[in-house]
């Protein structure tokens, strides 16, 4: 899929979305029934918006594990996966290892499963995962490869129904 490609898709689905917004605003002030429309397209905008932020969910989690900086993301984790999280930090850093990492691109994110409260994703990516010791050897991975993943992040609405990550499972595809 190119560049242009994707862009014209993310475009369609902006308008698609306007159109339902609009739709929406129209319905409410008017109190009337839904419309076809609504009724085809109300759920797929909701999947669009749903896969939309688990995404952002994705890159800012594996940017901040990356980092060392799990806190600044802890309201987007359940508190087991924030304890897995800084356990595996805490150990990086107790042993003054740093871990590069670049997300190249995600080459999908789908639903595998998803329920009222709960919801697993797969996220399909391309990264580079280096890690290094102190003096910046290379311990594992190798800079220069970039390697296709499969990660599998299972979501559960939190008290204040916000989507939390509860658990991960990952490997080279």
């Amino acid at each position: 899929m190119t560049m242009e490609n994707i862009l014209i898709g993310v475009i369609a689905l902006f308008l698609i979305f306007r159109l339902f917004l609009t739709i929406r605003q129209d319905k409410q002030a008017k109190k009337t029934i839904p419309t076809e429309l609504e009724k085809i397209i109300a759920p797929k905008l909701e999947e669009v918006h749903f896969l939309s932020e688990v995404e952002m969910i994705f890159k800012m989690i594996t940017t901040a594990f990356a980092e060392g900086k799990i806190a600044e993301v802890k309201s987007l984790l359940s508190k087991k996966a924030y304890q897995v999280f800084s356990a595996a930090i805490q150990e990086r850093q107790e042993k003054k290892q740093e871990l590069d990492f670049s997300l190249i691109c995600l080459n999908s994110v789908k639903i595998l499963e998803k329920a009222e409260d709960k919801c697993t994703v797969e996220f399909i990516s391309e990264q580079i995962n280096v890690l290094k010791d102190s003096t910046g050897a290379v311990l594992e991975g190798d800079p220069m490869v970039v390697a296709k993943m499969s990660d599998v992040w299972e979501f559960m609405t939190n008290e204040n129904k916000h989507w939390v990550l509860t658990g991960v499972k990952s490997e080279a595809v």
